[in-house]
């Protein structure tokens, strides 16, 4: 994947399951397949409450069935031109419901191709916090060759900066099958 952009905005509220707050993702990214393959996306989103996408060109749901019994992880892909070597430009909006305090959060988006550079805005003007937490870690998760799960603080790379209730995160360079997160508190 060359380019992944993501404005996320946080709405609080009531929401099903206890939930406090609405999550939505505004995506766009430039997918690349490689030389002679047919360009074909696929993703996957996983919440602690129930997870919709609407994409342009539009999704197909690769678990049906387990996302009709568990709204909370929807796997898709998205493919729309049919000669090999082409690329997609997709625009989507994901959302999902979970729980966010000035407490206690974690908000991120998945990775699932090496991205040669991402940035995500995470706007929570509408949560009304005074002041963001001081002990905000922006992370990159990722499996390392071994097959093995790896979490690195980098701060320093990531970049997260608090501005006017919005927090900006970039990273060049990512592997696939990883994640870029925002986190505060102890997580349960």
């Amino acid at each position: 994947m060359r380019t992944y952009f993501d404005y996320i905005t946080l709405e609080p509220g009531q929401y099903p399951a206890g939930m406090n707050c609405h999550v939505i993702h505004h995506v766009a990214l430039l997918f690349e397949a490689p030389e002679g393959q047919q360009a074909v996306y696929r993703g996957r989103i996983k919440s602690r409450g129930r997870t919709e996408l609407d994409s342009n060109p539009s999704h197909i749901v690769r678990n049906p069935d387990q996302w009709r019994d568990n709204p909370t992880y929807l796997e898709f892909s998205i493919q729309d031109k049919p000669q090999p070597g082409s690329s997609l430009d997709i625009e989507a909006v994901a959302s999902e419901d979970t729980i966010i305090t000035r407490e206690l959060g974690w908000i991120g988006s998945h990775l699932p191709y090496r991205t040669e550079y991402a940035v995500i805005i995470i706007d929570y003007s509408q949560m009304k916090f005074n002041n963001f937490p001081r002990d905000v870690q922006g992370l990159v998760e990722f499996r390392g060759a071994d097959g093995s799960n790896h979490t690195e603080n980098l701060n320093e790379i990531l970049h997260p900066r608090v501005q006017d209730d919005t927090i900006i995160l970039m990273r060049r360079n990512l592997p696939a099958e990883s994640s870029i997160v925002l986190k505060w508190g102890t997580q349960q």
